[in-house]
């Protein structure tokens, strides 16, 4: 019952309000009011004015004698406190009304979490002073709902990464969450706070915004916080006697004035922490080996503990001289300010660390257990006030003397000393700014109290029933995106590259997002990113997870190599799966507020319909494909037909398209006329979405998306290879591992090597592959060439290279079976690349400011082709008249490579190149036309969603 530390925040924060015209109730039992009572010379329910108001004690029995043996038990104790604080309490507040003195709020400590209902119960708003950092705060959050892992019985050193916050390491998560634990009945009592979250109105935070600026930000999300610390530092109001220490502190003021400046180690472990004797003999030892003056704090054990008071070695006190003072208790606020204390020996409870930072001090952190090894991280990593004694949880460790006196030595005379205490110096103007007036929390501190008072006279008299908390979902809305036709196509990477690029950046906006995939794909989507199913991984300000289920068929069904037949089974399979997924979710308190679906999967938003859900579209072609197949479902246009397959076609706000230059899936010869059935189901569809993402940005193809927005609302969102990796995303998108090439690229000249890749689908005639292969040893041009192995499910066999070709070419060309493409696509040593013209190719090199050699095979790919020559006006055309077997020869490829390194073109496709480069730059960066159209797509789906509720 001596948690001085406890109750200190609690009372501080009481006169902070009183001061501000607020009458503030303290309720605790009659054991520790007693002693409240005793320090401070009151009387219970005698209001002593403080600042502008009044500030009581109302004390209850808690249904124990003082000294019953069973008050050593914490969790027996906790048990009795809810027994008789919830009658008690409840009486006391119906004791004010019946006195026409209505309580207008509770305010709650973490720790017992049945003070909101008692408030629900009567109608009264609630709020809770959380008296832990933020960043413990989000830990407690994220393990309640299951959003990321946490050390477990089977796999106890498991690190947390949490969004906005540093690495955990699995000793360093608050200690209350690990499963080896003894204080279990603590944490259940915690988390029964966050399973009532939305009971309170709002959450005070001893804490202040400029300290935990990100985390802060990021779980303001889910309920609404007010930063109103550091308690500790706020002036004392006029006429306030009230103290906060119910220890009367040993004089000790007056020995530190008799020291010089910064010369003194304060050491204090707090109200609670009780250090192994062995322990007190190392910290002694080390005292005495580097001679540095101290004040100790050696606070006796509680009584009803049953712990030995502590000793120290013989002759140690005899020895230290006026050179170390040992105290009971100290005044550690007057302590910690005094100029001749260089650094504070720390448990690194949240008080002492916010007293250290307030009081621009230096810590040596040796936390034992709970919050205290998360602040540790903070205080060393972050804060950089701090040096670390002992790692993780030291309760269970002796740290010896040697690293005890290192410690000491670099926190006050070594090298880091003055970077230590300038950092300590920063926080302490700092926390002194945020508590002046107008200071971030003294304007919180007031905006509490200003909803307090409109609560209070509110004639709707349910004001406790108001809900800031979004206690649906830990994150703002959840969606799901459907990639399933890169499941079909197994190794198809392209294909979902830009599905999980924009999961990814909808996730670090805030949202919960799933990728829903076949189990034969999410195997190796997981595999490449060491994850597992329903695992939410933090990505920005979000979480993204992955989400597979069974298709029906085996791994190895010899059916798989024939993607008509498994696009017709994935709708068999996928239908029932999706919808069962949407609704488990919306059963665990989850519920999908938006499906986004591709362009190959038509039936998905079907599903969403039946379910009652938004569903959207991410288009990942160009908007001029995207004309193309509007006009060709419609019938506006006429295209190529079996009876005269030699139409040009011509589409509004396009440059004409040759009969062979149109989408080839919509020519009558198109071997992949299922897919053309897949694409055009979205079309006839096109009403049940309620927008259309499209992978482009708007500088790019301004006239065409203008055009089709008359048709549907159209959202230009990409280029989405070129946002930027956010913050704690650990997600790649290469499923298949890149050989390493980087190297050897640096060992070119600017501008020397030709970049070739054909991406994840297409497969060249052999004889194509021998005729590039001469081309380039004609040229002698200098080239990174990647030979993708055919899926094995195909049966195809591996490309070859011509007799000796190796030898000839030396270090001056290198093959890979797989390339780190957007990496290779930066580096200053490409001059051009050979594509197929796929669209996340295209977008890549634009994006990248690379030339392009255009060798579309089919697909949107012969229209890409049209853009990047004629309009783009970064490419040339390879192969428009092809020879024997449709064969691009040698002689027309090496007059490409020329022509697009060397020749008089190269200067203008480079300047075009870059071009593009910066527009792309401009489209995705903060106000660009993309993030404008992501971020007007969000607020359409949480307006949805609240909608929904």
């Amino acid at each position: 019952m001596i948690g001085q530390g406890h109750v200190n925040p609690l009372l501080r924060l009481g006169k902070r309000l009183a001061s501000k015209g607020l009458f503030v109730t303290l309720s605790t039992p009659k054991g520790f009011a007693q002693k409240m009572a005793e320090a401070n010379n009151i009387t219970d329910d005698h209001p002593i004015p403080v600042g502008d108001g009044f500030l009581q004690f109302g004390s209850f029995e808690d249904g124990w004698d003082d000294d019953d043996p069973r008050r050593a038990h914490l969790d027996q104790y906790m048990h009795q406190l809810e027994l008789a604080g919830k009658p008690a309490i409840s009486a006391m507040i119906e004791r004010y009304a019946e006195q026409n003195r209505p309580v207008s709020c509770l305010i709650n400590n973490p720790f017992i979490p049945w003070a909101s209902d008692v408030a629900e119960s009567l109608g009264i708003p609630s709020a809770m002073l959380w008296v832990q950092s933020c960043a413990c705060f989000a830990a407690y959050y994220h393990y309640n709902h299951g959003l990321v892992k946490f050390p477990t019985e089977t796999d106890p050193e498991i690190d947390v990464q949490l969004p906005s916050m540093p690495l955990l390491k699995h000793d360093e998560v608050p200690s209350f969450l690990h499963p080896s634990t003894p204080f279990a009945f603590l944490r259940t009592a915690i988390l029964g706070q966050f399973k009532k979250l939305d009971k309170q109105f709002c959450v005070l935070m001893d804490t202040f915004q400029e300290l935990e600026p990100e985390i802060v930000e990021y779980m303001s999300k889910f309920c609404l916080i007010k930063t109103v610390g550091s308690l500790f530092k706020y002036p004392e109001v006029p006429n306030n006697t009230i103290r906060c220490d119910i220890m009367k502190p040993d004089d000790c003021i007056e020995w530190l004035d008799s020291k010089p400046a910064a010369s003194v180690i304060y050491i204090s472990f707090g109200t609670v922490v009780y250090l192994k004797q062995e322990q007190v003999d190392e910290i002694a030892e080390a005292l005495l080996a580097t001679g540095i003056s101290y004040l100790w704090v050696m606070k006796p054990p509680a009584k009803e503990s049953g712990l030995p008071i502590h000793t120290l070695p013989e002759g140690f006190l005899e020895k230290v001289g006026d050179n170390g003072k040992v105290v009971q208790w100290s005044p550690q606020d007057k302590v910690l300010i005094h100029p001749s204390v260089s650094c504070f020996v720390s448990h690194c409870g949240w008080n002492s660390t916010m007293e250290a930072l307030s009081c621009g001090v230096p810590i040596v952190a040796f936390p034992q257990w709970g919050d205290q090894v998360t602040n540790a991280v903070y205080l060393v990593d972050v804060f950089k006030t701090g040096v670390r004694m002992g790692g993780g949880e030291a309760e269970n460790r002796i740290i010896p003397k040697e690293e005890v006196a290192k410690c000491f030595v670099e926190a006050t005379v070594g090298p880091k000393a003055k970077d230590l205490k300038r950092n300590a110096l920063k926080w302490k103007a700092a926390a002194e700014a945020a508590m002046a007036g107008g200071g971030s929390s003294d304007r919180n501190i007031q905006a509490f109290i200003n909803e307090v008072r409109r609560r209070c006279t509110s004639t709707d008299n349910d004001a406790a029933t108001m809900n800031f908390v979004n206690k649906h979902s830990p994150t703002e809305p959840t969606v799901v995106i459907n990639a399933l036709i890169a499941s079909a196509l197994r190794k198809a990477q392209g294909h979902v590259n830009p599905l999980l690029r924009l999961g990814k950046r909808l996730a670090s906006k805030g949202l919960l997002i799933t990728l829903s995939t076949p189990k034969v794909f999410g195997k190796q989507m997981a595999k490449a990113n060491n994850i597992t199913d329903d695992q939410l991984i933090p990505v920005g300000d979000g979480f993204l997870r992955f989400e597979s289920f069974q298709d029906g068929w085996d791994d190895d069904d010899p059916r798989r190599a024939h993607l008509d037949q498994y696009m017709h089974q994935l709708e068999l399979a996928g239908k029932p799966a999706i919808s069962a997924m949407i609704k488990r979710y919306a059963e665990q308190n989850r519920p999908v507020s938006c499906l986004i679906n591709n362009p190959y999967i038509p039936w998905a938003s079907d599903v969403a319909e039946s379910l009652g859900i938004p569903s959207a579209m991410l288009w990942v072609q160009s908007c001029a494909c995207f004309a193309a197949y509007y006009h060709y479902n419609h019938g506006l246009v006429p295209f190529p037909t079996e009876t005269d397959p030699e139409i040009d076609v011509q589409l509004p706000s396009m440059p004409l398209l040759k009969h062979d230059e149109v989408p080839s899936y919509l020519r009558p010869s198109t071997p992949f006329a299922f897919l053309r059935t897949a694409i055009l189901g979205q079309f006839k569809k096109l009403d049940k979405p309620f927008c259309v993402l499209i992978d482009t940005f708007q500088e790019l193809e301004p006239e065409i998306v203008e055009y089709m927005s008359k048709f549907c609302l159209i959202k230009t969102v990409g280029p989405l290879v070129k946002y930027p990796e956010v913050p704690n995303s650990t997600i790649r998108c290469d499923m298949m591992k890149p050989d390493d090439c980087i190297e050897w690229l640096d060992s070119k000249p600017a501008s020397s090597v030709i970049y070739i890749s054909f991406g994840t689908v297409v497969y060249l005639k052999q004889e194509q592959v021998d005729e590039i292969a001469k081309a380039l040893l004609a040229t002698g041009i200098s080239f990174l060439w990647v030979m993708k192995p055919p899926a094995k499910e195909f049966g195809l066999p591996f490309h070859t290279l011509p007799e000796g070709f190796l030898e000839k070419v030396g270090d001056n060309g290198k093959i890979l079976l797989w390339s780190p493409q957007v990496k290779v696509l930066t580096h200053p040593s490409i001059s051009c690349f050979m594509s197929h013209c796929g669209w996340n190719s295209v977008l890549e090199t634009l994006s990248c400011g690379v030339p392009i050699i255009a060798f579309p095979q089919w697909g949107d790919q012969v229209t890409n082709a049209v853009y990047l020559v004629d309009v783009f006006k970064t490419g040339l055309r390879m192969g428009r008249g092809k020879g024997k077997k449709g064969i691009t020869p040698k002689e027309e490829v090496a007059k490409c490579f020329v022509e697009a390194t060397l020749g008089l073109k190269a200067k203008d496709l480079k300047s075009n190149a870059l071009k593009w480069k910066l527009a792309a730059e401009e489209a995705i960066a903060d106000g660009g036309s993309s993030d404008r159209n992501m971020q007007t797509f969000i607020d359409e789906v949480k307006n949805r969603c609240r909608a929904q509720q």
